[in-house]
């Protein structure tokens, strides 16, 4: 009979990043984790070593701004950079994709705390 060898796996990474598993799986990646993956798969004493590039890029650096505190009646001018579309969330159903939204006549209806979500040009997402 013929009896298949089982196969071992062992991974190895940057960071010190190493597995037994056959398909490993990172939680938690961070930019620093990018690079080169080598998995050397060996069989019956046969070795087969396989090389797999890795980027991971970082979460885009969001800044936002206002010019709060305002009086009633005047304009709200929300700021924020570090990406390539922007969505608003806030008090009083408040919403918006522009990156630097302004709302005229604004009442005290309005104050409270302001959300933004950034996405940048790598489709990675901050808020």
């Amino acid at each position: 009979a013929n009896i298949p060898y089982p196969f071992t796996y062992s991974w190895a990474g940057p960071n010190g990043f190493t597995s037994s598993a056959q398909n490993p799986s990172i939680t938690d990646t961070e930019a620093n984790q990018s690079g080169i993956y080598t998995l050397t798969v060996e069989a019956g004493g046969n070795q087969s070593v396989l090389t797999t590039s890795v980027t991971i890029n970082p979460l885009p650096t969001v800044v936002i701004g206002s010019n709060s505190p305002i009086c009633e009646g005047a304009t709200l001018n929300l700021t924020a950079s570090g990406g390539t579309s922007y969505a608003w969330t806030g008090p009083n159903s408040f919403v918006s994709t522009d990156q630097n939204p302004s709302i005229t006549s604004a009442t005290v209806a309005m104050s409270g705390n302001y959300l933004v979500t950034v996405t940048d040009a790598n489709l990675c997402v901050s808020s």
